[in-house]
C-alpha cells in the first residue's frame, strides 16, 4: 500500500486510498515524530493522513499521471511503485 523512501532526511509515502467519492492517491511527506504512530494506524486502513505530515501531491483516481510521477522522481528522487503493484 505504500513505498518508503528516506533520502535527504525525507520520509515519503505513496498512498492509495478509497474515500466515499472513490479512489484517490497521495504523496505524503511524513513527519519523523509521527512515523511510529503512522505505521501502526496505516495497518487499520482508517486514518486521516493529513495528521501525519504534509501532502505533497494528491488527486482522485487510481494512479497519478505521468507528469506527477516524473515530478516526484525529479524533485524528491522518489520512485513511485508501478501501477500494477500498488493495488
Amino acid at each position: 500500500m505504500h513505498k518508503i523512501r528516506q533520502e535527504r532526511g525525507e520520509d515519503l509515502r505513496f498512498i492509495r486510498a478509497y474515500e466515499k467519492d472513490g479512489a484517490c492517491w497521495f504523496y505524503l511527506k511524513l513527519l519523523p515524530e509521527k512515523r511510529a504512530e503512522y505505521e501502526l494506524k496505516i495497518k487499520t486502513g482508517n486514518l486521516n493522513i493529513r495528521d501525519y505530515g504534509k501532502i505533497l501531491e494528491s488527486d482522485w483516481g487510481s494512479y497519478p499521471p505521468r507528469d506527477v510521477v516524473r515530478f516526484m522522481k525529479d524533485t524528491y528522487n522518489f520512485d513511485t511503485p508501478p501501477e500494477s503493484t500498488t493495488a
